[in-house]
């Protein structure tokens, strides 16, 4: 298991690196800069490239900006937040998006998991065709649809709770919540539903149950189990579609988090701000994965044994 995780964790940094190499290549690309020369004299756009190092060759560039990344460092930014350290932006910012964000994520993977299990087991009843519909609709219906008649009808009409976010009420964050797991929800559901009942009708189920084993240990112990691996497979990306998707909750709910912060950046032309969170999220994205892969080696020991050498 050791190697196993060893090997993942070495191919995340290599896909990191590769990633943070070719960002690097697109701020060279990009138009603009940190000094708008069309307004400015040449001498003064010159000193401020200077202060930055932007007139030095390109491998001590990419050089310093490896080193700086190993630090932790990303760099400042240039237009949102004037020679604001880019890790001090994310690390205050992120901590507003994840508060929305993973309580997302568990809701939407708990409740899909036990939806789509519900779901198989009374496959054709009453049960599994009303789980089916709220699912079509669920995957159908883009998020921020869901978020603005949440807002309207239970914020609005109703008064239950705040229309915008505010931190210091913990209310204010049920609809954004409920309105990005709503897709995670979906999701789960329909794959767990599908993958439960294949396993259900499986040979070693059959021959399971033929040997007399009680229901629940073939349902829980050997069945959701098996049905398990396909799943985890989507909750990866859905967990980080669930992230990135909050770019739209947080606009809609006026949430002070990563996503305005990115829309800002892109707005102002602020490349390196830009760049820097495409990275952050191209590492977060791999950390999910990451996690994805250790679960698939703990769930199927078949899997580590196969591919972990």
């Amino acid at each position: 298991m050791l190697k196993y995780i060893v090997k993942r964790i070495l191919i995340a940094i290599l896909t990191l690196w590769v990633i943070a190499t070719v960002l690097f290549g697109l701020l060279q690309l990009m138009p603009g800069g940190i000094c708008d020369r069309a307004k400015l004299p040449a001498e003064v756009c010159d000193n401020v490239e200077a202060q930055y190092g932007l007139m030095d060759p390109l491998p001590q560039q990419y050089a310093r900006y490896i080193g700086n990344l190993l630090q932790g460092d990303l760099g400042t930014s240039l237009k949102v937040q004037p020679s604001a350290p880019i890790s001090e932006i994310i690390s205050s910012k992120i901590v507003v998006s994840m508060s929305v964000g993973l309580p997302a994520i568990i809701l939407g993977v708990s409740v899909g998991l036990f939806a789509g299990i519900g779901s198989a087991l009374k496959r054709g009843q009453w049960l599994d065709n009303g789980i089916t519909v709220l699912t079509v609709l669920g995957i159908a219906v883009p998020s921020y649809v869901f978020a603005t008649i949440l807002q309207y009808v239970f914020a609005f009409k109703l008064g239950l709770v705040p229309i915008i976010y505010s931190a210091s009420n913990m209310l204010s964050m049920v609809l954004p919540v409920f309105a990005l797991s709503l897709y995670a929800i979906s999701a789960v559901t329909r794959y767990m539903r599908t993958e439960l009942v294949e396993v259900l009708g499986s040979d070693y189920i059959l021959l399971a149950q033929a040997k007399g084993l009680k229901h629940n240990t073939v349902i829980w112990k050997h069945a959701i189990r098996n049905a398990l691996i396909p799943v985890i497979t989507v909750v990866g990306p859905l967990s980080m579609s669930i992230l990135t998707g909050s770019l739209v909750i947080e606009r809609i709910f006026g949430i002070p988090g990563l996503g305005n912060v990115l829309v800002n950046a892109i707005n102002s032309s602020d490349n390196t701000l830009t760049l820097s969170l495409a990275l952050f999220y191209a590492a977060l994205n791999i950390a999910i994965i990451l996690v994805i892969d250790v679960l698939y080696g703990i769930i199927d020991p078949r899997i580590r044994l196969g591919g972990g050498k």
